[in-house]
């Protein structure tokens, strides 16, 4: 009955740590490696794409953060990752602080995410507040691998208890992100035609038809 409970918890572990791999595509199709896409953002809403940018940084340092709490603060239980901990010192003790050990290295390399959750995004630290302090700097391929060794210690346990290994995968979707660069790009497109007077009449008259027309 325990053994059903724990891989229960690992499964609810797993389940809420794959969302990430959802918007790690999403941000690699919105932000990738390429100036000609940065400079479509800068002809359409330079600014929404800037603060868009600095939402999935907030996304993923709380949930990375979540992830890396105390299984338990005072009489609160957390699904974190410490979980995994408890789990093999009650099941699997030899194994114990070979996985804390793996926690504890993620929990290293994300001092700087932890750090800025607690100081600035969960809460408004006064200090830093007023001398504009800065607490380092972490870049999305960090992110990414933070979260991809999370995903190795949960399949760990899942190994251990003999279960099948979790697919970490999120195919790409393509009414996501994938989607608004296309209009974007259509968009540009439009802009590029209105110069040509006859064809832009009658695109305004398409228009003013549309359910849209009054957005």
């Amino acid at each position: 009955m325990k053994n059903e409970l724990y891989v229960k918890i690992v499964k609810s572990l797993a389940d809420e740590l794959n969302i990430c791999f959802h918007w790690i595509n999403e941000f690699n199709i919105l932000f990738p490696e390429e100036e000609l896409q940065y400079d479509l953002y800068n002809e359409t809403a330079p600014n929404f794409f800037s603060y868009l940018s600095k939402f999935y940084f907030d996304y993923f340092f709380l949930k990375i953060s979540k992830m890396l709490d105390p299984a338990k603060i005072n009489s609160f239980d957390n699904l974190s990752l410490y979980q995994l901990e408890k789990i093999a010192s009650n099941i699997f003790p030899d194994k114990q602080l070979e996985i804390k050990k793996e926690i504890d290295f993620i929990k290293e390399e994300a001092k700087i995410i932890l750090n800025a959750r607690k100081k600035i995004i969960a809460h408004k630290d006064l200090k830093i507040s007023l001398n504009n302090e800065h607490l380092g700097e972490t870049k999305f391929v960090e992110i990414e691998s933070i979260i991809s060794k999370m995903s190795n210690v949960i399949n760990k346990v899942f190994e251990l208890f003999g279960e099948p290994q979790y697919s970490f995968v999120w195919m790409r979707d393509f009414n996501g992100a994938t989607s608004l660069i296309q209009a974007l790009k259509q968009c540009s497109y439009y802009r590029d035609l209105s110069i040509e007077n006859e064809l832009f009449d009658k695109i305004e008259q398409i228009e003013r038809k549309s359910k849209y027309y009054r957005i």
